[in-house]
């Protein structure tokens, strides 16, 4: 149960070793806030933490592709959101597209992000007039 998952994280080693227990919800909302609130070195430490102890994890990744995408770090954005696009589960997929697409304008690549504004603006979700007219844009 994912509410159950915890997340371990140590202090360093002192004369005094300290445990920190953070259930996977609390570090995901810690994560979050510090997203929200601009701080996203702070946040992607957080959603890292989620990924070493549940690789693969679809907040964990997808929140870090977006984080990664706000710290300009588009070769890890991409892959991240990617990866998440390629999941069965389609909770984040449409805006891991909308910032696939972003990123791919920000490392300068216009053929794909033409291609993945064409499939945002292909279909009927919530990105499709942006798509739409970032495509009339980058013509």
């Amino acid at each position: 149960e994912e509410a159950k998952k915890k997340a371990e994280k140590q202090a360093p080693e002192t004369s005094s070793e300290t445990t920190i227990q953070l259930t996977y919800d609390e570090v995901l909302k810690r994560g979050i806030t510090e997203y929200d609130e601009g701080n996203y070195t702070e946040a992607l430490a957080h959603f890292n933490l989620i990924l070493q102890n549940f690789p693969g994890d679809l907040n964990g990744t997808f929140y870090s592709g977006m984080t990664n995408y706000r710290l300009s770090r588009n070769e890890k954005a991409q892959v991240q959101l990617q990866q998440v696009i390629e999941t069965k589960n389609t909770t984040f997929h449409q805006e891991a597209r909308w910032y696939q697409a972003l990123t791919y304008e920000k490392m300068n690549d216009l053929a794909n992000t033409r291609k993945s504004l064409r499939k945002i603006a292909d279909e009927e979700g919530f990105y499709n007039k942006q798509a739409q007219e970032k495509l009339e844009e980058i013509k």
